[in-house]
């Protein structure tokens, strides 16, 4: 059992959102619910916002999908100043 040897998974972002997803309608797959049954941590791969998919028009949307609706853990970016306002502004509106 993969438990036994890992905290967590740093899947590529893209398995956690169903590739028939569009605008405004997200689709997720299971992995992250999956995984935090099994007591994992949710930590994917790699958010850049000169690569969006075509179902968020910026990164924002991207982050709130990855963040807000897939309830990630953590994200890999390599932009992490953008994701830090992303948290930042989340906390604020709590």
């Amino acid at each position: 059992m993969l438990t036994k040897y890992a905290d967590g998974i740093g899947p590529d972002y893209h398995m956690l959102i169903n590739e028939n997803s569009k605008p405004g309608k997200i689709k997720l797959t299971t992995m992250v619910k999956d995984a935090h049954k099994n007591k994992l941590v949710v930590h994917p791969y790699t958010i850049l916002i000169d690569k969006l998919p075509n179902y968020v028009k910026n990164v924002q949307q991207l982050f709130d999908i990855i963040y807000n609706k897939a309830n990630v853990d953590g994200a890999f970016t390599d932009f992490p100043d953008l994701g830090i306002k992303f948290l930042q502004k989340q906390h604020q509106h709590q």
